[in-house]
């Protein structure tokens, strides 16, 4: 596992802002330098503003993954989930072609986990779901994993799911205040929330109107077959 991915949760990003800072001040004193005298002090600022900025910058940037570095591992550890060649033997006479697969994902929030919040305001945690959905002529299959952004482990499950048992899908949100280190996070959780012969399963999810419109589906489906 790349120790940067977990270096993100651990390591704060001042480092890299101040090696940004230094760039910022060494060039500034050398436009300066062009128009007025400057004594040897600033001089020697400068070249350490110049030399050490990009230092510092590419140091902390080296040990710690960006966020495109955490989205790209994601979708490399999620890339294979789907239907396997023997389910698409087994369910290729069932699959309704009408309804394509739906897919819910994204972090995982609970008390215990590393967090750290992202440049656009997205509480990112150490784990991260997904799910995708495929619709039956009599039923659901849903094809589920779970990934650890700070190891090698995950969390693999398939599940069938008749509509004759199905009892209920809907989507639920609660807010939570986390915390990790010394740092609150306040997080909107949401799951698509599946129940069916009296078990309750809930997909960690982002809501949006085209998944408002598919558990409205499931549940038409659902009544149709009882």
């Amino acid at each position: 596992m790349d120790k940067r991915l977990r270096n993100y949760f651990m390591m704060s990003d001042v480092p890299r802002l101040i090696g940004i800072g230094m760039m910022a001040a060494g060039a500034i004193l050398l436009l300066l330098a062009w128009f007025v005298p400057i004594g040897l002090f600033f001089w020697i600022l400068m070249c350490l503003c110049l030399a050490g900025g990009p230092v510092l910058f590419w140091v902390a940037g080296s040990m710690r993954a960006s966020e495109s570095d955490i989205d790209e591992h994601l979708k490399r550890s999620t890339s294979d989930m789907g239907l396997s060649p023997s389910d698409e033997s087994k369910y290729r006479k069932r699959l309704l072609s009408s309804m394509p697969p739906q897919t819910v994902s994204t972090y995982v929030y609970r008390e215990g986990l590393m967090l750290a919040r992202s440049k656009d305001g997205t509480v990112r945690s150490e784990e991260y779901a997904k799910a995708m959905i495929y619709v039956l002529t009599d039923g659901i299959v849903i094809i589920s994993r779970t990934i650890s952004l700070i190891s090698d482990e995950k969390q693999n499950q398939t599940i069938e799911i008749p509509f004759a048992s199905l009892e209920k899908a809907e989507l639920v949100s609660e807010k939570k205040q986390l915390s990790f280190g010394k740092k609150s996070f306040e997080v909107k959780e949401s799951f698509l929330q599946i129940v069916h012969d009296g078990i309750t399963l809930q997909l960690p999810t982002q809501l949006d109107f085209k998944l408002e419109q598919f558990v409205e589906k499931l549940n038409e489906m659902a009544a149709e077959q009882k």
